[in-house]
C-alpha cells in the first residue's frame, strides 16, 4: 500500500518497495529491434508484434489497400485504429500544437535519435509494461530526418472495448467507484514518477471491465519524486471536466464526483 501525502504544499507519495519489487518481476522483457532503413529513416519495433517491417507499415494507404482500416479518432489530427494479424492498433502522425502550427505543422528540430518525440515515447511506454502500468503497448516507431529536422510516427495496441472520460461522460455519469478508480489509476502512475504531460478527459479511458487506462504519453517523462508536478496534473485533469461541463450543461459531472476522485487518488 502506497502512502499519499496530499496536503496543499506537499503531493508525495512513497512506493512500498515490496509491492514495486513484485510489480518488477512479473513484467516480461519486450523483443525490442531498432533498424536503420537508410540513411534518414529509423524505425523501431516491438517483435511480439511485428515479425517484419519497414516504412509502408507507417503509411494510411498501406492498410486501407488491404482493409485494414477499421475506424479513426474525431477531431483535428486524427488516429486511426488498424487490424495487424491478431492486433488491434493504433497509428499516430506526431502534429504540432498551439500557435507554431499555423506555421509548421509536423516538423521538429533534430537533436539527437533519443530526444525525438516517437523514440521518447516508445520507450516511455516500455517503461510503463515493466511496471504492470495501464497503459498501451508500443508497437512500432518511425522517425525520418530531413536535415535539421524530423518527422515522427507511432503505433502502439488499441485499448479494447474502451471509451475515453469525454465519450463515457456524455453519455452516462460515472459511479461512486468508477470515479475512485480513476483517481486511484492515476496515484499509480504517480507512485512511479510518471508524468503525464496532457491529463485530460480525452487521455483517460475506461474498458468494458471498468479498469481505467491512460494514454498519449507524449511529452511525458520520469519525474523527481518532489515538486509539484503531481498536483499541477491533478489540476490540469480537473480544468478539463469543469470546462467541458460548461461548454455542455448535459455533461455528465458535477463538483462532488472530483472530491470522490481524490479520495481514490488518496487510498492507492
Amino acid at each position: 500500500m502506497s502512502n499519499v501525502n496530499h496536503s496543499e504544499n506537499s503531493w508525495t507519495c512513497e512506493i512500498d518497495p515490496n509491492k514495486e519489487a513484485n510489480r518488477q518481476s512479473s513484467s516480461r522483457p519486450s523483443m525490442i529491434e531498432q533498424t536503420q532503413e537508410n540513411d534518414s529513416c529509423t524505425i523501431i519495433t516491438n517483435k511480439t508484434i511485428f515479425s517484419d517491417i519497414n516504412s509502408r507499415y507507417f503509411s494510411l494507404d498501406h492498410w486501407r489497400q488491404q482493409n485494414a482500416v477499421i475506424g479513426q479518432s474525431k477531431g483535428r489530427n486524427a488516429v486511426f485504429f488498424i487490424q495487424h494479424d491478431k492486433h488491434q492498433l493504433v497509428l499516430r502522425h506526431y502534429y504540432r500544437g498551439g500557435a507554431i502550427a499555423r506555421i509548421i505543422k509536423d516538423r521538429y528540430f533534430y537533436q539527437s535519435l533519443k530526444q525525438t518525440r516517437a523514440h521518447a515515447e516508445f520507450h516511455l511506454l516500455l517503461h510503463l509494461q515493466k511496471l504492470n502500468l495501464p497503459a498501451p503497448l508500443p508497437a512500432a516507431a518511425r522517425i525520418v530526418r530531413q536535415g535539421f529536422t524530423y518527422t515522427a510516427d507511432l503505433i502502439t495496441q488499441k485499448i479494447s472495448q474502451a471509451q475515453d472520460l469525454f465519450a463515457f461522460l456524455t453519455e452516462r455519469p460515472l459511479d461512486g467507484s468508477q470515479w475512485s478508480a480513476v483517481g486511484a489509476t492515476i496515484a499509480q502512475f504517480h507512485c512511479n514518477n510518471i508524468y503525464h504531460a496532457d491529463l485530460n478527459i480525452h487521455n483517460l479511458m475506461i474498458d468494458n471491465e471498468n479498469k481505467v487506462w491512460l494514454i498519449d504519453f507524449d511529452r511525458g517523462a520520469i519525474k523527481e519524486t518532489g515538486g509539484k508536478w503531481k498536483k499541477n496534473n491533478l489540476d490540469r485533469l480537473q480544468r478539463s471536466l469543469r470546462k467541458e461541463k460548461v461548454k455542455n450543461t448535459n455533461f455528465n459531472w458535477k463538483e462532488s464526483d472530483w472530491n470522490t476522485l481524490i479520495m481514490g487518488y488518496k487510498s492507492n
